[in-house]
């Protein structure tokens, strides 16, 4: 029943026909229809350090679902809803081979509610967030059984969260090497080291790229690590460890929201359950497993001298509340199950809450699916079958609005629209300002597409977009302007 109704949470959007079409789910839109169109492609996002690109491995997940859906965001959500319930299968084995059944069942029951507030909007950091759990059972597999087939497959899943997300997979293999080869070269199986080698398997994509662009990505990830890849002179040294030590603690999302420091105090109660199951020698080689990983990952944050964005941490927090589900086999398991059900109950509280919240977003916001569906939809259903159009967007690259438009002319082949062209009709679509931008739309249309005249009908959304139409003369058509101010994907 609690599974059920997680479900219907993590449904909600794509039951109203909509997405929280945020720029970042835009473009893999706009690359799925690169896949499309290449069929094969080796690097997928762009990261957020400069050079560097995150594998082609959650396009490739997610593709099936854009091609059945002919490149509908709405089927696609479905898919992400299936996906995600999917994977609590061997999540609940995972913790029921880790632990016990009751494990298994409290942990499936809080990531699913977890999942819930995820589904109407994922990307690649979401497929590291799948992988985690399973890359530390296969690691302690491997450290309690000697194993060499949960090496190569631990090693493999490593690979695979690299694919996902650069800046979550390269630190944990660089600390499960760095431990790993420590064992293995003070054991008696030193062949193992070779099941490393597996890690070229996933990495392959990036191989073949930087063999074709003259290690490219290479070279990112020797600035991303470097130490001087910073700016040394007001690195603040006290001030990253204390912020690192701050996230580790209290941005773990047993509750969403945190008003008020929730999240902090059940961590105190998690350190309280986990150093009392240590001392009472349960599951130690679990637990000092995920310290190892989870304050490691943390330490190698510091290498780089930029923030820990959100979508760096929410991966590891299925693989907290893993160890979170253990402690009901704690010899204080009644205060357990307490904080448990306070931490379930306000988070299926605050999933009730985003559902009535949610009215003054779909169809309505910026950055809804079903919102620009719509806007596009009503620029494609003019009476006229023939003119040009161009795009503004404070941000310049606009994925959003520039996916649905591209997927509206695919539902109207019949239509001949030119983007970024002038015709005599021409109409422009205009995304509201960014508060603080000085970069205004007047200026833009004015010196980018060399249109200065007022236009001859606007077509005003509540939320602050319009289209624009203008009829123009052989004139004003043949005035020169920017045939590429639109980047594409090059931003990516």
């Amino acid at each position: 029943m609690l599974l059920a109704c997680s479900a219907f949470f993590a449904s909600w959007f794509v039951l109203n026909k909509d997405l929280q079409f945020t720029s970042d789910i835009a473009r893999d839109f706009l690359l799925f229809g690169e896949i499309a169109t290449k069929k094969f492609i080796l690097i997928g996002p762009k990261s957020s350090v400069a050079g560097l690109f995150h594998g082609p491995l959650w396009l490739y997940l997610n593709f099936p679902a854009y091609w059945i859906g002919n490149g509908n965001p709405v089927i696609v959500g479905w898919w992400w809803i299936i996906l995600s319930f999917l994977m609590l299968i061997p999540f609940y084995f995972i913790a029921k081979k880790l632990f016990n059944k009751n494990a298994a069942l409290l942990f499936v029951l809080f990531t699913a509610l977890f999942f819930s507030f995820h589904t109407m909007s994922m990307f690649n950091p979401d497929g590291a967030m799948f992988c985690l759990p399973i890359f530390l059972y296969l690691f302690v597999q491997y450290l309690k059984t000697w194993n060499v087939r949960y090496l190569i497959a631990h090693i493999f899943v490593a690979g695979l969260i690299i694919q996902f997300e650069l800046a979550i997979g390269i630190p944990l293999l660089i600390l499960s090497v760095l431990y790993l080869t420590f064992r293995i070269i003070r054991s008696s199986h030193k062949s193992h080291l070779l099941g490393f080698l597996t890690i070229f398997i996933p990495l392959s994509t990036y191989i073949l790229f930087d063999l074709r662009h003259q290690f490219l990505l290479f070279h990112g990830v020797l600035r991303y690590l470097s130490p001087s890849s910073g700016n040394s002179a007001v690195y603040n040294y006290f001030f990253m460890f204390q912020d690192r030590f701050k996230l580790m603690l209290s941005q773990v999302e047993f509750v969403r929201p945190d008003p008020e420091y929730r999240n902090l105090a059940v961590a105190g109660f998690f350190i309280f359950f986990l150093v009392s199951q240590i001392k009472n020698n349960r599951y130690q080689t679990v637990y000092f497993s995920f310290l190892y990983f989870y304050i490691g990952f943390y330490a190698l944050t510091l290498i780089n001298k930029g923030p820990v964005l959100y979508f760096y941490m929410y991966p590891f927090f299925p693989l907290v509340f893993l160890i979170f589900a253990s402690f009901v086999t704690s010899k204080y398991v009644k205060l357990f199950l307490v904080v448990f059900l306070v931490c379930y109950l306000l988070n299926f509280k605050q999933a009730i809450a985003d559902m009535q919240s949610s009215k003054a977003f779909i169809g309505k916001d910026q950055t809804s699916w079903l919102f620009l569906n719509k806007m596009a939809n009503t620029l494609f259903s003019v009476k006229e079958t023939k003119f040009g159009y161009f795009m503004y967007t404070p941000d310049i690259i606009g994925y959003g609005p520039r996916y649905a438009l591209d997927y509206q002319q695919k539902l109207h082949p019949n239509v001949n629209a030119k983007y970024i062209d002038k015709e005599p009709l021409t109409y422009v679509v205009v995304a509201p300002p960014a508060p603080t931008s000085p970069y205004t739309y007047k200026w833009w249309k004015e010196n980018t597409i060399n249109l200065k005249k007022a236009p001859s009908a606007v077509i005003n959304f509540p939320n602050g977009y319009q289209i624009e139409k203008y009829n123009l003369t052989s004139e004003e058509i043949a005035l020169p302007y920017n045939h590429n101010y639109d980047p594409g994907l090059g931003f990516r």
